[in-house]
């Protein structure tokens, strides 16, 4: 990649940074780089009085009387008919003074900035959240949970706070780094040049040798990361699997490596930005020794001191700023590597679509739903992989039973997944309550159900899992326990000490598959909906439990609309209709 290349990618970063922040915290910006201006002013007012300081002790010192530029500048402050140690005393505490409350007032800004920033985080962090979950089903599973993760926590972090942030800073020093270069000009042409060659070099330097290995180490610390994160989560998720395959050691070990490269990394990326400090600090010693001997040898004494005095003062904030420079530009190159996953998922997700994302009040009752499903014409396709489902027409009525039945591979769950409305056909039409299904599902909440075949208990209590998604207004005690008598699982719950508040483990450690399939059932069932949908929802149980459940089911028929993907025939020997080729 040429410069002009490299340079037109990082603009482009930048500005879609920088893009991520709405109007009002783009002024806010604008006003912080303007205080960090002021601020630069109030700095260079400090030198240049160090150096009226300096040259005013030497002229004192030596019985003289001071210059015509000394002179001038006395006068400008009204100092001029106070005796020598006055204007000595009056001009150190001028001094001390602007340089105390510019770092009291800057140790303040400081501190909103960093709040501003991270309201800022919390905002776009939010606004992903939305955009997230907003987005439709088949485009949220191309990418691993672990970029979504990634995306709402570091990622964004390395925008606002990487990018955002040191970019704000290194302004401010720029700006402090070039005012104090100018200042050392004006004093002394020599010694200005001399600092610009000895700092400007040694700078230039390390930021060449630093900056491909910030970007570098950047980029691996992403991938790592997620690679850990994923290796984490395969284990956990086939715990018992790997048990039994006495594999554990191997994620051990995998995990243990990709930890000690992770901290690896960390340490690099720590130490890269703290090496400018201690080498500027070996060439602010012999810098001083040079310009001093130089001084010297071309001025007198009272002209010499004074130049030192400002070189050291000058030199006192020029460091500092240099050292944050440098770190700031390491960290700047490794942010953007690290923010790039983030700014790609973000041009990539669609905008908030917020009937998607809309919670109606659970009522109860919802007297103008029809329970009846319709699909016209229906055609399906993953990306250009084929049809899997082509010209499907059919209708369940209200109240109806429907089996769908067939082999693996055959499309039952991407069928339902139609009638749901969780995804959308490529042509054709799917209905419930004779609207699109999507918008059935937003405005009728709780009339409509579905019960996976791998489903989710969540760690909390069995009051938390039966109600996931709706609050205890919504859902009375009452409710969760007809729930419960349904699907079976009322006695259990009962002969617990805590009964609805005892607590289940993180993926329903402590219930056994069968327990954990009709706290599921449960679940789906709680609010009363008009059409249930269940997908193999009775695999998991033992004979006795499945006649049970499948009974309580059963007694369903004619209440409610029953779309159940099955393969055992005594789930489905009631269905009103069984469908097996579509």
């Amino acid at each position: 990649m040429n410069l002009f290349e490299t340079i037109k990618r990082r603009y482009g970063i930048y500005s879609s940074c920088l893009e991520l922040l709405n109007r009002q915290e783009r002024k806010r910006v604008r006003f912080i780089v303007l205080l960090q201006v002021f601020f630069t002013g109030v700095d260079v007012v400090a030198v240049g009085l160090v150096a009226v300081l300096g040259a005013l002790m030497v002229t004192g010192i030596q019985s003289q009387s001071p210059g015509n530029r000394i002179s001038q500048i006395l006068e400008l402050l009204k100092l001029d008919q106070f005796s020598f140690q006055t204007q000595i005393a009056l001009l150190a505490v001028l001094t001390a003074s602007l340089l105390v409350i510019k770092t009291l007032m800057t140790m303040v800004f400081f501190r909103k900035q960093v709040f501003f920033l991270t309201r800022v985080s919390a905002r776009i962090s939010k606004l992903m959240v939305s955009r997230i979950l907003s987005t439709p089903y088949l485009q949220l599973q191309k990418k691993s949970i672990f970029n979504y993760v990634y995306a709402i926590s570091s990622g964004i972090a390395s925008v606002t706070n990487g990018v955002i942030g040191t970019s704000i800073s290194l302004f401010s020093d720029l700006i402090l780094l070039f005012a104090l270069i100018i200042s050392l000009f004006v004093v002394d042409p020599l010694m200005g040049l001399l600092s610009t060659s000895f700092f400007g070099f040694t700078s230039l330097i390390i930021y060449r040798l630093q900056s491909q290995k910030a970007r570098k180490y950047g980029h691996e610390f992403y991938g790592i990361n997620i690679k850990g994160e994923k290796a984490l989560n395969d284990v956990l998720n086939t715990q018992k699997e790997m048990m039994v395959k006495s594999r554990l050691g191997t994620f051990e070990k995998s995990i243990h490596d990709n930890r000690d490269t992770v901290a690896d990394i960390q340490a690099n990326m720590t130490f890269i930005p703290a090496v400018p400090r201690y080498l500027l600090d070996l060439v602010l010693v012999v810098g001083g020794v040079v310009i001093c001997g130089v001084q010297f040898i071309m001025n007198d004494a009272r002209l010499a001191f004074a130049t030192l005095s400002v070189f050291l003062v000058a030199s006192s904030r020029m460091l500092p700023a240099l050292v944050r420079i440098q770190q700031g530009l390491v960290i700047l190159r490794s942010s953007v590597a690290t923010a790039e996953p983030f700014l790609s998922l973000n041009s990539e997700l669609p905008e908030i679509d917020k009937d998607r994302l809309n919670v109606r009040t659970f009522g109860g009752e919802i007297e103008d739903f029809v329970g009846s499903i319709d699909l016209k014409d229906v055609d399906f396709t993953y990306g250009t992989s084929g049809f899997a489902l082509q010209s499907v027409t059919l209708g369940i009525s209200e109240n109806s039973f429907c089996a769908i039945a067939g082999p693996s591979g055959a499309g039952k769950t991407t069928l339902v997944d139609l009638m749901l409305g969780i995804v959308e056909p490529s042509s054709g039409t799917a209905e419930i309550s004779g609207m699109r299904a999507s918008k059935a599902l937003s405005r009728y909440s709780g009339a409509i159900a579905y019960l996976p075949q791998d489903a989710q208990i969540i760690e909390g209590t069995i009051r938390d899992n039966v109600i996931l998604g709706f609050n205890q207004e919504e859902i009375t005690d009452v409710m969760i326990w007809q729930a419960l008598e349904a699907a079976q699982l009322s006695d259990l719950v009962k002969s617990l000490p805590d009964q609805l508040d005892a607590r289940v483990g993180m993926r329903g450690v402590g219930l056994s598959g069968g327990q954990k399939q009709r706290l599921a059932i449960a679940r789906a069932i709680v609010t009363k909906p008009k059409i249930l949908f269940l997908d193999e929802a009775t695999s998991s149980l033992d004979t006795e439990t499945e006649e049970a459940v499948t009974d309580a089911l059963h007694r369903l028929k004619g209440k409610i609309t029953l779309v159940v993907i099955a393969h055992r025939l005594s789930t489905i020997k009631n269905a009103d209709k069984v469908m097996e080729k579509f």
